[in-house]
């Protein structure tokens, strides 16, 4: 073989791929093949396949059938084609089998298969979409080894194929909350070098691209898959939000960091008192988008952080001192953000400051004012004690008369409506139910 390989592996080969399948004699045989092999790969791969998935001593034959396939050094693209075709597979067996010898492919190798990086990406993300474990896990250790063969600073471009491949199979998969493979322990490690290169290196539109896929990766995992990317990747995320870039990057970045929050927030510990900051600074930015996000975040920050008592004074000062109404506009939908989840961590002193300044802003000749400000006095009836509740129905919400100014009236109906929906056991109580049916009448 090692003279004249051309010659004698058209013999060889049938021979050698016909049950019962010798994997030791193919696996010496390969090792001094030479490109020759190559030729014979789609014949060769079946076999080592079959036998891989029947065999009762599974690890000494799968140390035979990696030789084969680590004995290929010259004709990557021919072996990523043809073990990508190969998970495809409807037998359980032979999946795991291919699954198997396509890691050991992406993490021993001396080929060249960069050039193949977002074929491997998109055909092994694909299979994150199974249910068995066992396929999972074999199908992680390879796009971890791809993604660990690849060289972060020239990576930019993956961000792009890696988005694509997500939303490819997210999309077969409508029925899917969660990709799988994104769910199991360490699931999405192998993304953060890319990612983290993209955001804090890469162009502006490079930037923004990874934020948005970042906040897409966030979405299909579970939070047992972001254990440790959650730490590596918040810190780049706040210093590009402190830094100044254009809108849509600070934007896009928000929404991922909320997204981060929601679903693994008391892994971001250490970060709250940064991203408090980060996100009250964000709130007095000049697009409203910025700060309609910034003010999404908080809403999803202050339900895991314990020292909240600023977020809701800041929030307050923030409404009453605010000359520019587009500002005032976003901090009080920020202040209803925070009230709606975590109301009850205001102490009774700042919950009767900010109940005094609500009920002033009702008769605001401004629409976006007078909308938000009973938004929050609606949203803040589910936490008053009986007698604040009391005062706000009474005395602020429920006034049965159509004399009043009609500006007024638009502002208590306004919040009626946010406190039915938000706490209707509490509103639509015994004591207030008759009075809530004539008012709205």
């Amino acid at each position: 073989m090692a003279v004249k390989s051309r010659v004698v592996l058209p013999y060889l080969i049938p021979q050698l791929t016909q049950p019962p399948i010798n994997t030791k004699a193919l696996s010496i045989l390969a090792s001094v093949a030479g490109e020759a092999l190559n030729k014979y790969l789609h014949k060769i791969l079946p076999a080592l396949l079959t036998a891989l998935s029947k065999t009762e001593s599974a690890a000494e034959e799968l140390v035979y059938c990696q030789a084969v396939v680590l004995a290929v050094c010259d004709d990557a693209g021919t072996m990523v084609d043809l073990l990508l075709d190969a998970t495809q597979a409807e037998n359980i067996s032979q999946k795991q089998s291919a699954l198997q010898l396509l890691a050991a492919f992406c993490t021993y190798t001396k080929a060249d298969y960069s050039s193949y990086v977002p074929k491997l990406l998109h055909g092994i993300i694909y299979q994150f979409k199974d249910q068995d474990e066992k396929n999972l896990q074999l199908a992680w250790e390879a796009l971890n080894a791809v993604c660990k063969s690849v060289d972060t600073k020239q990576s930019n471009h993956l961000v792009f194929e890696i988005r694509q491949a997500i939303k490819f199979v997210m999309s077969d998969f409508k029925h899917l909350e969660y990709l799988p493979g994104f769910c199991i322990p360490k699931g999405a490690d192998p993304f953060v070098p890319i990612f983290r290169e993209a955001i804090l290196n890469g162009s502006p539109e490079i930037k923004e691209q990874a934020a948005q896929g970042w906040g897409e990766v966030v979405k299909v995992a579970a939070k047992e898959g972001l254990t440790s990317p959650v730490l590596n990747m918040t810190g780049p995320l706040i210093r590009i939000l402190n830094e100044r870039y254009t809108w849509n990057i600070k934007s896009a970045i928000l929404e991922t960091v909320a997204l981060l929050l929601a679903k693994a927030g008391n892994n971001l510990k250490q970060f709250l008192p940064q991203l408090q900051t980060t996100f009250l600074k964000a709130l007095q930015d000049p697009n409203r988008q910025v700060r309609l996000k910034a003010a999404n975040a908080l809403g999803h920050l202050i339900v895991v952080h314990s020292r909240t008592e600023t977020i809701f004074v800041d929030l307050h000062s923030g409404v009453k001192n605010s000359e520019d109404i587009t500002i005032k506009e976003t901090m009080l939908q920020a202040l209803r953000g925070v009230i709606s989840p975590a109301g009850d961590k205001m102490s009774d002193q700042v919950r009767r400051t900010v109940f005094m300044t609500l009920r002033e802003g009702l008769g605001n000749p401004e629409d976006t004012i007078r909308s938000g400000t009973a938004g929050c006095l609606g949203a803040l009836c589910r936490w008053l004690s009986p007698e604040q509740l009391n005062v706000a129905l009474n005395d602020h919400i429920l006034i049965d008369d159509p004399s009043i100014d009609p500006i007024l009236r638009h502002g208590r109906s306004s919040a009626l409506f946010v406190a039915l929906k938000e706490s209707p056991d509490t509103v639509f109580s015994s004591v207030y139910s008759d009075k809530v049916i004539k008012t709205i009448l």
